[in-house]
Order: structure tokens, then C-alpha cells, then sequence
């Protein structure tokens, strides 16, 4: 790990970080997963014995490598050999998959299914011209995060950060932005903050990973990334327009004063 690191210029963290990103997996485990995925074919297409197997992938012993592969696969590696079937694989990661922008990294978007969910918080009316000015969002998504967020009792995680946006009446000029965490049946919001109920959506999902902390966060660093996401529903995913808001996802846990994820989740058909 260290190596790599050092190769790559990126301290460890990063690297963890920024691998798992792009594969799902952190590096260790997604080196084992690609040895057993890689041993398949031997099984298949040589008569070597299954310790001389276990030996090429870098397993000490056939036992270990047994274990391992039950684990990956369902089976052991002599089941598969007498009846091989459709099995999970790790494929090789995909470099392609980031791309660079000035300080930062961009994760090709993914898909996924959110059931509804509550959010609590602070609702503004932001300018949009106010905002690719003054970055008015940042600001007020770091004044809710260490000044109002303490105030909600019981929030289901309150390390993560959600900047809610939707559009009211005044579309093109303005739009309602929520400062906010996830809510519960448990929750107690102060009388000035709002409720608000997230639908079950299909989202795409883009990742932004920036080299400095969360709360440097501004509308220079994400214009390219708009352009990128902008440009990759247009072609590829068609935008929810009858469901249509948005959310920025920042778990500050995993945030230092050199690195930081935002996940943003855009509502599709």
C-alpha cells in the first residue's frame, strides 16, 4: 500500500478512498477478489492440481484458498471444476472511469434505487445569479452543518450533509434550497426548521472528490463538473421533469482538511 501510494503521489487515505470509489472495493480486497476471479480459468482449462492453483495466486495454502474462493463464489474451487456455472467476476478496473479536473477527481456516474426518506432543516429562496456569484449554497450549507444541525434531536446520521434543491413558481430566477440531515419517527425539529419527504426515485449519481476540505467547496470547483453532468443526462439519461429536484450527499466522516466526496443525485425516468 505504501508503495502504491508513493507511486501515485496520493497518501494512503486518498488512494483507499478514491479506489473504492471507482471499483466498489478497497484495494486489498479487490486484489484478492481479481486472483480468485483470474483462478477461474485455470480451473476450467488446465489439469494443474488445485495447490498449484492456490500457489500461482499467492495463497499459501489450498486451504486458505478454498475458503476464499467459497467466500467469493458459493462453491469450492473442486465443485466449480466438476460442474462449473454462472458465477459473479471482478473485472479489471477501469482507469477511464475518473476524470481529472483542476484539484479534483470526477467518478463516472452510477445508478441507484432510494426509497422515500425525511429530511429536516433550514429552507432558503436562493438567487440563482446570487449564487454562481457568491456561492451562496457552500455558505449556507457550512453555517447549517456547524451552527443549526446540533440543534435537531435525534437525526438518523448527523455527520451527513444534504443540500436539498427544488424550484417554486419562480423558475429561472430562483430555487429552494434545504440545508439539512435525514430524519426519523424519532426526530425533534426546532419550529423554524422544515420537514420534507424525499420520493422513491431512480437516481444517477455523480461523484465529485475534491483535495481540500468540504467547506472550500465552490461553484468554480463544480462548473466543470455541471458541464460533465449536464452533458452526460443529456445523452444518456432522461431528467425526471415531473419529480424533478436534486440533492448534494457529503458524509463529513469521511472528509479531511485535504480531501472531501460530494455525491450528487439527480432524479431520472
Amino acid at each position: 500500500m505504501e508503495d502504491i501510494s508513493g507511486q501515485v503521489y496520493l497518501s494512503r487515505y486518498h488512494l483507499q478512498r478514491i479506489f473504492k470509489s471507482l471499483t466498489g472495493r478497497g484495494i486489498m480486497e479487490y486484489a484478492r477478489s481479481r486472483k480468485l476471479t483470474e483462478s477461474l480459468y485455470d480451473l476450467i482449462h488446465t489439469d494443474d492440481r488445485i495447490v498449484s492453483i492456490a500457489e500461482k495466486y499467492g495463497f499459501e495454502y489450498e486451504q486458505s484458498f478454498t475458503r476464499a474462493f467459497k467466500g467469493e463464489f458459493g462453491l469450492s474451487p473442486s465443485e466449480y471444476r466438476r460442474s462449473p456455472r454462472h458465477v459473479p467476476i471482478t473485472p479489471k478496473a477501469d482507469p477511464s472511469l475518473l476524470i481529472e479536473l483542476d484539484h479534483a477527481l470526477l467518478v463516472r456516474p452510477f445508478h441507484v434505487f432510494r426509497p422515500a426518506f425525511e429530511l429536516g432543516g433550514l429552507l432558503h429562496q436562493v438567487s440563482i445569479q446570487g449564487n454562481l456569484q457568491e456561492f451562496k449554497a457552500t455558505s449556507l450549507a457550512v453555517e447549517f452543518f456547524h451552527g443549526h444541525r446540533s440543534r435537531i434531536m435525534q437525526p438518523v446520521n448527523p455527520n451527513v450533509y444534504y443540500g436539498y434543491t427544488f424550484w417554486g413558481e419562480e423558475r429561472g430566477q430562483y430555487t429552494y434550497y434545504l440545508s439539512s440531515v435525514e430524519i426519523g419517527k424519532d426526530s425533534a425539529l426546532p419550529i423554524d426548521m422544515k420537514r420534507l419527504v424525499v420520493p422513491a426515485c431512480s437516481y444517477t449519481v455523480f461523484r465529485f472528490i475534491g483535495f481540500f476540505p468540504p467547506e472550500e467547496l465552490t461553484w468554480e470547483h463544480l462548473l466543470e463538473f455541471w458541464n460533465f453532468k449536464d452533458d452526460f443526462l443529456t445523452k444518456n439519461k432522461p431528467i425526471d421533469w415531473e419529480n424533478h429536484f436534486h440533492f448534494e450527499y457529503v458524509d463529513r466522516s469521511l472528509c479531511t482538511q485535504d480531501y472531501c466526496e460530494l455525491d450528487y443525485y439527480v432524479p431520472v425516468v
